[in-house]
């Protein structure tokens, strides 16, 4: 029962991890671009690279997740989707270089690759899973398609960031960038709650 309980665990880290990203961009970053909440930008700084560390360490979960449940199967479908776990480990680890960078050099946070590499990489890494998911035959029903649209979301928002808001010469929208995370948080509460819980789960009490 250990990839039972580690598979719940990973599901709540991605469900917190999109939540996370979802409150950073649509709720936080508007509250201090708006100046709603009035911190000192050491302290607004400080409280979204806190944010964003634990997005980068939450979104694992989801990657994590599906094959600890054993979501991707078995043979080939295991394989792919071990290549898909990696890349999202990747994805994750340049999202907190990224925000150490941008920490430190708040000034040059459009300039850096990181966080741009880190979504590019969580996007190939969870198209990777989607198709050892939807091939493998485990999950059945309308969820085996989750991961398919987490992994599809961010390369279709790019057109609609383009024509309306960087092609006129304005910044991301961060509202549109931020459903991304309620995909995730979505990821990783049907993880959580595919998984079977057991009795010692509920206890806290990990069988062996």
């Amino acid at each position: 029962m250990r990839n039972n309980s580690a598979a719940r665990f990973a599901g709540i880290a991605c469900l917190t991890g999109g939540l996370l990203f979802f409150l950073d961009f649509a709720v936080v970053g508007w509250a201090l671009k708006t100046q709603f909440l009035s911190f000192s930008n050491q302290s607004a700084n400080l409280t979204r690279a806190i944010l964003w560390v634990g997005v980068g360490l939450g979104l694992t979960g989801g990657a994590i997740g599906l094959s600890l449940c054993g979501a991707t199967g078995t043979r080939w479908h295991r394989k792919l989707g071990i290549c898909g776990t990696v890349f999202n480990l990747l994805g994750a680890v340049s999202y907190i270089i990224g925000t150490i960078f941008i920490y430190n050099f708040p000034d040059r946070a459009t300039k850096q690759f990181f966080t741009p590499l880190a979504s590019l990489l969580l996007t190939i890494g969870m198209l990777k899973l989607a198709v050892a998911v939807m091939t493998a035959g485990v999950w059945r029903d309308w969820r085996k398609f989750i991961p398919l649209i987490v992994g599809l979301y961010f390369p279709l928002q790019l057109p609609l960031q383009i024509v309306f808001f960087l092609g006129q010469g304005k910044g991301p929208n961060a509202l549109l960038l931020g459903f991304w995370g309620v995909f995730w948080a979505f990821l990783g509460a049907v993880i959580w709650t595919k998984v079977p819980r057991t009795k010692a789960f509920e206890f806290g009490i990990e069988k062996v």
